[in-house]
Order: C-alpha cells, then structure tokens, then sequence
C-alpha cells in the first residue's frame, strides 16, 4: 500500500490523482537544486535534498483547503563553478533557462495558473531570474521564484553560532539541515572550516551584503570544496532551521496565493 492517497507529490500520483487534486487556482512548486560537491563531509545531492525536503513538508502539512502540488526537484543546475571537484552534475545557464522555461511553458498548458520555483542553490539564482523573465515576455506566464535561505535569514541570525563568513556553502547552514534530514549522510568526522573575510566590495557569508560578483571557481579558495564553519553545525539547529523555513514557506504560500 502507497500513500498516494495523502501525498501532494506529482512523482508519486497516477494521472487521474493528479486530475482530481488540480483546479485552476492549484499551485504548482518546482523545487530546483543541483548535483555538486559539497566539501568531504556533505553528498552531492545536498541543495537538491534540502530544497525539496523543505518544499515536501512545507506542501504535505499545509490545510486541505489550500490547493497545492509539488514535482519532485530538478536535480541539476548550473554549477560550473565547481569543476575540478568529483561528482560534478552541472548544465550551462542557456539550458537551465530553457529546461524551466519549458516546464513551467507545459504545466501552464496544464492548466496551473499560479506557479512557484523554490530555489536551493545559489548559482541557478541569475539564470531562473531570466526564465521568469523570459516566461512573461513570451508568453504572458507569471512565474515567482524564491530562494529557501532567503526566507530565514532573520532565523538564521538568531541561531547561528559562526561567525560572518560562517555561511556559505557545505557550511553550518546546510550542515545542520543535513544533520536534521538524514544524520547518516554526514561524515562528522570529515569536517573542515574555510571561513572567508568579506572584502570591501564582496561578500564571504550568505546574510552579508555585496555589490561586486566575478565569475570565479571554488577550487581557487578551498581545497576541501568548503566555504564556511561546517563546524558550528548541529542537529538541534538543523532542526530549528528546517522548522523555520516550512513555517515561513507557508506563511509565503498562503500570501502567494492572494495575490
């Protein structure tokens, strides 16, 4: 027996579930993530399985009366900036543009009026913004895009232990995230700080602010594939941040959907 029955995943319903969830006012999440390395202690699957555990909880426990499915995440992105690193799962910025145009072009077709990308990966930001885009120049689709740390960030600077420069990437963020997702994925014993000092005009921590971006790749500030204090993580704070992101997820949903 299946819980196809409960679930609002797409992956796990036949074609007539999905006909009976869906109404026009349905809201349709994409999670996107990417394949990439994720320092010697995270697996390569991280962004896409922080994201879409975050999106599923988010959508399964939302009230009934809130129409809303979720696909599973689209497991690849752009991350060039990772060569060098084993375990590399990367496509370039045009097809990442064309991969969600295309989606989000089929699931309008499909009758979904309201449609939402939750991004887990920071390198996709750029490219899913033209997507956006390029969906309302051509074809009139309003598509919204958020980015799952970017609802947080007061959360995230209440309970962080590093210091500035402390969240970045396989750092206490996702960490502690992955800590909470599934513990055995984890190799404790592998973590290694890389904390960078932000510049003047750049930044070395996700809740800093910047105003310059250069194209750049890891292998020339970590030799780990760490940026961060991986070692300020903890179950108890991946708890509390997954916690946080569902509870302001929803509370986006709901105010989305308004709109």
């Amino acid at each position: 027996m299946t819980d196809s029955a409960l679930t609002r995943n797409m992956g796990r319903l036949s074609w007539p579930e999905i006909k009976d969830l869906h109404t026009g006012n349905s809201l349709l999440i994409i999670p996107v993530g990417a394949t990439e390395q994720h320092g010697y202690h995270l697996p390569v699957e991280t962004d896409s399985r922080i994201v879409f555990e975050i999106v599923k909880s988010s959508i399964e426990t939302l009230p009934g009366s809130i129409r809303a499915l979720y696909t599973p995440a689209i497991w690849f992105g752009y991350s060039e900036h990772h060569q060098g690193f084993a375990g590399l799962m990367s496509i370039k910025g045009d097809t990442l543009v064309r991969v969600v145009t295309d989606l989000c072009g089929r699931a309008y077709k499909e009758g979904f009026r309201k449609i939402l990308l939750v991004n887990g990966h920071g390198g996709n930001v750029p490219f899913l913004s033209v997507a956006c885009r390029a969906l309302y120049d051509d074809l009139g689709i309003k598509v919204g895009l958020i980015t799952y740390w970017d609802l947080i960030s007061e959360d995230i600077a209440r309970h962080r232990d590093s210091p500035l420069g402390g969240i970045n990437h396989a750092c206490e963020l996702e960490t502690s995230l992955m800590l909470y997702i599934e513990a055995g994925l984890v190799k404790t014993d592998r973590i290694y700080d890389n904390v960078m000092k932000k510049g003047k005009y750049n930044r070395a921590d996700l809740l800093e602010s910047g105003i310059l971006f250069t194209g750049g790749s890891f292998k020339e500030v970590t030799e780990t594939g760490v940026v961060g204090m991986p070692s300020a993580a903890s179950l108890n704070k991946g708890e509390l941040f997954f916690n946080a992101a569902v509870k302001r997820m929803q509370e986006f949903i709901i105010d989305y959907l308004e709109r």
